[in-house]
């Protein structure tokens, strides 16, 4: 049985991903569409894994970012497309949260469509686990994907830089 705060966070998840699918289906969407379906990526990214880090929390794992709630998702089978899809992602979504070139915007626009298919299989397999009785059915695995959970896969390439300890805890401005 998941948490409450799970519980919201997955509702909160399938309505943000369902904003998103309204948005995606506009046929030829106007800048303006196009500005706020990538405003609704960057909020579904930002529920997404914040999503994973409560179910990771769920299963007594630990995610304090969101590279690291990708990764111990892949590691606990829920995420079924490859593992650069899941960092690109997360990069775009940051490129389009922090700078704002037309060109890039309309990349990651883009491949949005297939973010969104990428989340709504990931928040089927959640509901699933966590709502074995209310799970919606899933989208097929993309050809040669495995669906069974797979524990061997390997976390995310890229490596991290520790935070000293003494940083831990500090306020900034203040001594």
């Amino acid at each position: 049985m998941a948490t409450e705060r799970l519980e919201t966070s997955l509702d909160n998840l399938d309505r943000a991903l369902s904003q998103l699918e309204r948005a995606l289906a506009q046929p030829a969407p106007s800048d303006l569409e196009i500005d706020g379906t990538i405003q609704r990526f960057e909020f579904s990214v930002e529920l997404f894994w914040k999503t994973l880090r409560r179910a990771l929390i769920e299963e007594r794992r630990v995610a304090e970012s969101p590279r690291q709630a990708i990764a111990g998702a892949w590691r606990m089978g829920w995420l079924e497309d490859d593992e650069a899809l899941w960092m690109r992602m997360l990069d775009d979504r940051n490129v389009t949260s922090h700078v704002y070139r037309e060109s890039a915007a309309r990349e990651v626009f883009g491949r949005t469509a297939g973010y969104a298919r990428a989340m709504r299989a990931a928040h089927a397999v959640l509901l699933a686990r966590f709502r074995p009785n209310q799970a919606r059915e899933a989208p097929a695995a993309p050809h040669g994907a495995s669906t069974a959970p797979a524990r061997t896969r390997k976390a995310p390439s890229k490596p991290r830089r520790p935070v000293p300890p003494a940083a831990h805890g500090r306020r900034s401005g203040k001594r």
